[in-house]
């Protein structure tokens, strides 16, 4: 970015707030209070810029944006995909029940092996309410996530490790929209590939500068660390 020093608007918020040029990068603060000139009253604020915390993030080319790491963001994932997955284990053994329980049934008293007929009946069962669980476990998938972004810009997982996401033109909170389709882009990787999951999990590891995944890129969000020091989103 080629300009001359001095005050301009904020690029990273969309609440009128003002951010010193210093000529060859952002300052570290903000300032609302202007005068007739439109000028700030206060002195430019100066200074080095944000840094990473014990290795969770780097500061970026933009300002004092603070990125999480791939690494912090894994463990969201982890944590998050275990919660998905508690919930959904009692509803896939009740929808599995019947055909669980006739395969139970068909074993023979004498302890030998279940007949194969047996097994092909209970396979045949799991196929066919393969749709059914990728729709319960997709619907279970966006109400965990979807609300929570919108409201707070994380999940439990992203709450452990202390990081959120938010839109990447300003700061502030998602929308209904952009969450869905963070969500919706994950979902459907997961459901059509395991080699495309993996391949959006991993984008953020060379993806310049922002450390996006696909999904990200597709909503227009990034994912930053957050200030402990500061009341969170």
């Amino acid at each position: 970015m080629s300009m001359p020093a001095g005050w301009y608007p904020d690029p990273f918020s969309n609440s009128g707030y003002v951010r010193w040029w210093d000529g060859e990068r952002w300052g570290a603060s903000t300032a609302a209070r202007v005068d007739a000139q439109g000028q700030p009253t206060s002195p430019p604020p100066l200074g080095p810029m944000p840094k990473a915390q014990a290795g969770w993030g780097t500061a970026t080319d933009s300002g004092s944006v603070v990125l999480a790491s791939w690494g912090s963001r894994a463990i969201a994932r982890i944590l998050d995909g275990f919660i998905v997955g508690v919930v959904m284990v009692p509803l896939v053994a009740w929808l599995l029940w019947p055909s669980i329980n006739d395969f139970m049934a068909a074993i023979p008293a004498d302890g030998s092996a279940p007949s194969d007929q047996s097994l092909k009946d209970l396979q045949a069962a799991v196929v066919g309410m393969s749709l059914t669980l990728t729709a319960v476990s997709a619907a279970i998938s966006f109400v965990y996530q979807v609300p929570q972004n919108v409201r707070w810009g994380r999940t439990v997982g992203k709450r452990v490790v202390g990081i959120r996401i938010r839109p990447r033109v300003a700061d502030g909170s998602l929308t209904w929209g952009q969450a869905t389709i963070r969500w919706a882009v994950d979902a459907a990787f997961s459901a059509i590939s395991p080699l495309l999951n993996l391949l959006d999990y991993l984008w953020p590891l060379w993806d310049k500068p922002w450390r996006q995944a696909i999904h990200d890129k597709a909503a227009k969000t990034i994912v930053v660390r957050i200030d402990r020091t500061s009341t969170p989103l």
